[in-house]
């Protein structure tokens, strides 16, 4: 008993949830009252819990080595997405290198008090906003004593570190890809629910459109959350191309998983993919988009290690004397020319 409490309590377990009181334990467990109370007691006399009078029990954060094992949040909203999956992947690995525990929590909107809550009891805390928000968050974030990382999203002005891979600017190199092949009806398709990068990139969808006097539809219908955007992605495709309402010789798709989807239904209507109409997207979905037959060709994801490693380096040093720049970004976008683009004839 004594082991599973002091590993829930390495885990950080019990950082966001009171810890149960004996009976409650014990009946979790399986095991007797008396067999909680001295595990209890043999973890309080090690300093890492403490009763208070009432009979609570909690951790004794005071105890130096409480904290030797760093815990780490990464904050995301509820609506899961590819996005989520490549930061949680990318931070829980790094973590895991230098012996920290990661914990993916979810908040349900802005206002959330999870979110105050986890910043202020983990050692550091990456964030991922999901969408602007409010001045009176910022605030309060920006009030915080622990280290925050905002990631996919620039709060550098309120000086708040922030690590941005996918700047803006960086998919207009895959539109211009398109303009010199002779594209010049250019969709944008995008089923995934909406966030501040697939916001920003379809913004630079229409600019680019201006800027280069093209043509192209949105098709902007993002699925109810817990919905399947892939799915919706290839019944939406398959029934614009059947009906001729599909008018472009390229679809730009938000996500790559939107993209293969449309792929795929585009050859199931008897088209060819990179003849007929070509497909791209701005992510390569994990890195398969040279894998899928045909490749896709994508904004390939830009290794998010050594930007990670600067803020844990940060976080190691309790966030303390932050140097340069409160954002981070690559200099260079990268571009995977795959055969789901061709030449318009």
């Amino acid at each position: 008993m004594a082991q599973l409490l002091e590993k829930r309590l390495h885990h950080g377990d019990y950082l966001l949830k009171e810890i149960p009181a004996e009976r409650e334990l014990a009946k979790q467990v399986g095991v007797s009252r008396e067999t909680v109370r001295k595990a209890v007691s043999g973890l309080i006399e090690r300093g890492l819990l403490r009763r208070e009078a009432n009979g609570r029990i909690l951790v004794q954060e005071s105890k130096e080595d409480v904290r030797q094992v760093r815990q780490i949040a990464f904050l995301s909203n509820s609506f899961p997405s590819p996005y989520v999956v490549r930061w949680q992947r990318a931070i829980q690995k790094l973590t895991q290198q230098r012996g920290w525990v990661c914990r993916h929590i979810s908040f349900a909107h802005e206002h959330d008090p999870l979110i105050d809550q986890t910043i202020n009891s983990f050692d550091g805390t990456f964030m991922m906003p999901g969408g602007q928000l409010d001045t009176s968050v910022v605030r309060s974030l920006k009030q915080s004593k622990r280290p925050l990382v905002m990631l996919d999203s620039d709060f550098s002005k309120d000086e708040i570190v922030s690590l941005w891979l996918s700047p803006p600017l960086f998919i207009n190199r895959l539109f211009d890809h398109l303009h010199e092949l002779g594209h010049r009806k250019v969709a944008c398709l995008n089923t995934q629910g909406m966030s501040p990068v697939i916001e920003t990139w379809i913004g630079q969808w229409e600019q680019w459109k201006r800027i280069n006097r093209c043509e192209g539809q949105l098709i902007n219908d993002p699925v109810a959350a817990y919905d399947m955007p892939e799915d919706y992605a290839y019944e939406l495709v398959h029934r614009m191309i059947k009906t001729g309402q599909l008018d472009c010789s390229a679809i730009f798709c938000t996500t790559g998983v939107s993209a293969i989807a449309a792929i795929h239904a585009i050859a199931e209507c008897g088209l060819v993919v990179g003849k007929d109409i070509s497909v791209c997207a701005a992510s390569s979905h994990a890195g398969l988009a040279r894998y899928i037959n045909p490749s896709l060709t994508c904004m390939m994801d830009v290794k998010a290690d050594k930007y990670l490693d600067v803020c844990l380096d940060w976080i190691e040093q309790d966030g303390t004397d932050w140097c340069g720049s409160y954002l981070l970004e690559p200099h260079e976008p990268n571009l995977f020319i795959g055969q789901s683009v061709g030449s318009v004839v």
